[in-house]
């Protein structure tokens, strides 16, 4: 649905549909604030809604410099999901080897050389501010892609839409609808709070079905006959 649209349905539910009374601004407050809450509860339930390959573009795919920790991290980034990294001269996808997160309270920052013959340096990385730090410090160029989770983007054009389903449409009309109503304290506000937590259950149930996890086999060694 278009911001255009949500502000005639937001209208309509707080019973202002033919009234000027609240005005455009109020309206995309109100519908952006929705749209956050509905986008953090998707990620939260499912994050695989919004994850985006890391692209020069979006300077989530980058290579090191030699003797360099620091590198910044894309400015609209929300949740990071994984980091790869390959040879800085391979074009190959396949080439990209996993970076595991380093636990720095143990100490394995130099856990991960030496350089295997025929392999990448194994680097560790850690998040501090807006920063991700690769430990050792890299020796030569490497390209790094990072998995990640963008930020919400705040609906401005009256063609702008949400990034999410239209299913969820009526969820972000309903809670808009209700930060009106609580702020002018119509008392109809519990009655669409109870409607509001109700497609609130509907969602989680919905996005949660996206999340797609591999099969756990659970053996029973007595009887595939193994000793214990």
């Amino acid at each position: 649905m278009q911001l255009s649209a949500f502000r005639t349905r937001v209208r309509t539910k707080a019973d202002e549909g033919t009234s000027d009374f609240i005005a455009d601004a109020q309206l995309d407050q109100s519908i952006n604030a929705a749209c956050r809450f509905v986008y953090r509860r998707l990620v939260q339930l499912a994050e695989d809604f919004f994850i985006r390959e890391g692209t020069a573009l979006n300077t989530a795919k980058f290579d090191t410099v030699a003797g360099t920790s620091g590198y910044s991290l894309p400015t609209d980034q929300m949740k990071l999901v994984k980091v790869e990294c390959r040879d800085s001269g391979s074009s190959d996808d396949d080439a990209y080897m996993p970076v595991e997160k380093l636990n720095l309270a143990a100490n394995d920052a130099d856990s991960y050389y030496p350089q295997r013959e025929g392999y990448l340096p194994y680097f560790g990385y850690y998040i501090a501010g807006t920063k991700i730090y690769f430990r050792p410090v890299p020796r030569q160029a490497f390209t790094v892609r990072l998995w990640d989770i963008p930020k919400f983007t705040t609906l401005t054009l009256d063609s702008d839409v949400p990034p999410f389903e239209e299913d969820w449409d009526e969820l972000v009309a309903e809670l808009a609808a209700l930060d009106l109503l609580g702020t002018s304290g119509e008392p109809i506000f519990q009655e669409r709070f109870k409607m509001y937590q109700e497609q609130l259950g509907l969602l989680n149930d919905t996005a949660s079905h996206r999340d797609q996890r591999a099969q756990v086999m659970v053996m029973d060694f007595n009887e595939c006959g193994v000793a214990q």
